[in-house]
Order: C-alpha cells, then structure tokens, then sequence
C-alpha cells in the first residue's frame, strides 16, 4: 500500500503536478517515511514571500530526518538550506526596499521617524546576514552527508550569494532577488572567491553521472566561459550536449553560428537550437512556480528567436517567420505566467531577425 502510494505520488511530482502529489506525499511523512518527508518539503515549495512561519513549519519538519542522519540526512539538510535562503532572498527585498527609502528621506534624516526607520533597516541586514549565513552552513551540511542535491545547491548559491548581501553591486544595486532566477548560472562573477571550489562541485556532480551530470556540464560551461576558458567551455558544451543540458546546446550553437572556436556551420546551429528549444519549453511546460515558468518561457523565447535569426542567414525565410512567431507567443504566455508585473519589456530583449535584414 505504502509502495503504491509512493509511486503514485513521485509521478504525480515528476509530471509537474506538486499539489496533487503534496497530500499523498504528507500521508507517507507522517506515517514516518523519511523519503516522502524530503518530496513533501518539495511540494510545499513555499516562495520568498510566504509567512516565516510556514518556513518554519517546513524546517521543523525536515529537522527529525537530519538529526536521524540515515540515508535521507543530506537531502533534508539541503531542503532546509533551501528555505534559509528563501527567508534570505525575502528579507533582502525589504532591505532594498527601505534602503530606496531612506534615500528619498535622506535630507530629513533627523526626524525621528527617520531614524527609527534606521534602526529597522539596520536590523533586517542583520537578519539577512543571519540567514543567508544559515543557507550556506546547511548547504555545507548536506555536502559533508554526501547529498547531491545539496552539492548542487552550494554550487548554486555559491555562484552568486554575494548578490545577496552586497546591495552596492553595480550589477545588482536595487534589484529584488526575486527578480533573478535563484539558479541563475549565467551571473558568475568573474574574481569569485568561491570559483575553485564552485568548480570542484559541479565536476564531482559530473562525475557521479547520477541525474546531476547535465546540470553539472552546464554550469561549468558558463564558468568556464565567463572565465574566458573557451576552449574549456567548448569541451564542456560537446559533453552537456550529449546529455540535452539547455546551456551546453544553446553555447554551442552559438559557436556554430558564429565560428567562435569551430568552423561556422549554420545548418548545425539550428539543430543544436531545436533541441535546446524544446527542452527548454518542456521545462517550462513543469514549471512549479510563476517565477520559474515566466524565465523558462522567456528563455525558450531567446532561443527560438536564434533559430529564426539562424534561418534568415540561411535565406528560408518561411522558417525564419515561423520561428520569430513562436519567440513572440511564448514571450507573451511568459508575461501572462506572471501576471504582467516585470518591470522590463522582454520583447526588447529579442533581435527580430526582420529587423537584422532591413
């Protein structure tokens, strides 16, 4: 019964459907299952606005699995490091926030009021530092019990935490967390003190070639990239290909469309764009969060509109149209997944291949 259950819950979750498999995945947490605890943590997936006290909830119910320390151990300590950054990422959007506000009120900073606003806003970093801290110690954990998950959240967070703390970043000052993807690997900040170490998890992930391997070749595609490693970066976009990694594909289609460090071949490009297209728009399609679905849509957008540009040069025009169509439908449904409230106009962000040819 329990088995039957499990398995009917894991497709459900496979499948995108996270609040069909959340009950069942409850009835098994509670019943002991130390697995169904870790999926149940999953399914709640709670944003970086919810109440803390259901962030609470969460980590008190993944704490019985840590303290166990059996097999599960590193899987829940990453799941808590998870919802430590979550309570991160939301305290520095109030951060922000105050901190915009205090500079409107900078020239009456000796009200009272002002001041008190000062103490808050002093408080709330020191909040921020406490958690954020607390993200990366459990994450720490969770590599120590030898959980992939965990190494591939360290990595993560470890790509870009700075961003978290450091609100006088020129590429970051004023800009919600929430209006990143948390996972973003494209944000690598080139004089990381952490590269060495970001480096030795993903190919520790690569080398298991346990589930992890794909996102792992991705991710060292873009550091190695960002590191002006392109020869590196070229060998790991030729492995990530070969196991559907989105950023492997779309890197080494850009060499093929460019010639940059192969000869150009436009035909190959546009067979390496597909096919990240359409894992990206499958991903897209499971997308358990507003957030989550309006960046993949986004991104497939980017790259249908690469194959659209990639078309045009090769003189198809009908499929050059065909594609620029799809950039623009699944831009518009990206909007629509977040209800029309980012700031910027992802519209600006495509090339228009009509426009290149005028």
């Amino acid at each position: 019964m329990e088995k039957d259950i499990m398995e009917e819950a894991k497709r459900l979750y496979k499948a995108g459907d996270r609040k069909g498999a959340l009950p069942l995945f409850q009835t098994l947490k509670d019943q002991g299952n130390e697995e169904a605890t870790i999926y149940w943590a999953r399914c709640e997936c709670v944003g970086i606005y919810a109440p803390i006290e259901r962030k609470e909830m969460i980590i008190k119910g993944l704490l019985p699995v840590y303290e166990k320390q059996g097999k599960w151990a590193g899987d829940a300590a990453a799941e808590i490091g998870i919802i430590y950054q979550r309570m991160a990422m939301g305290l520095q959007n109030q951060v922000i926030k105050l901190k915009n506000h205090l500079e409107r009120l900078k020239d009456q900073c000796d009200l009272p009021e002002v001041q008190e606003l000062k103490k808050e806003y002093q408080e709330l970093q020191k909040q921020l530092e406490e958690r954020a801290a607390d993200a990366e110690t459990w994450y720490e954990k969770a590599v120590a019990l030898g959980s992939q998950m965990g190494m591939c959240y360290l990595a993560q967070y470890l790509t870009t935490p700075k961003r978290l703390l450091d609100l006088e970043n020129p590429r970051t000052k004023n800009k919600p967390f929430s209006s990143y993807d948390m996972f973003a690997k494209g944000l690598f900040f080139s004089g990381n003190s952490d590269a060495g170490k970001i480096e030795k998890l993903w190919k520790r992930l690569y080398e298991l070639h346990d589930g992890f391997d794909s996102t792992a070749a991705g991710a060292l595609v873009e550091l190695c990239n960002c590191q002006d490693r392109w020869e590196e970066a070229i060998e790991w976009a030729k492995r990530g290909s070969e196991l559907q990694s989105v950023e492997s594909m779309t890197f080494l289609a850009g060499c093929y469309e460019g010639g940059h460090g192969m000869q150009k071949d436009l035909h190959q490009a546009v067979v390496l764009f597909i096919k990240a297209y359409q894992e990206k728009y499958q991903v897209a399609e499971r997308a358990a969060s507003k957030l989550s679905k309006y960046l993949d849509l986004n991104e497939a957008a980017q790259i249908a509109d690469e194959i659209a540009y990639c078309y045009s040069q090769l003189g198809e025009k009908e499929e050059a149209s065909h594609w620029w169509d799809i950039a623009l439908k699944r831009l518009r449904e990206s909007d629509e997944a977040d209800g029309g409230n980012r700031q910027s106009n992802p519209l600006r962000a495509l090339s228009h291949w009509a426009q290149r040819e005028q």
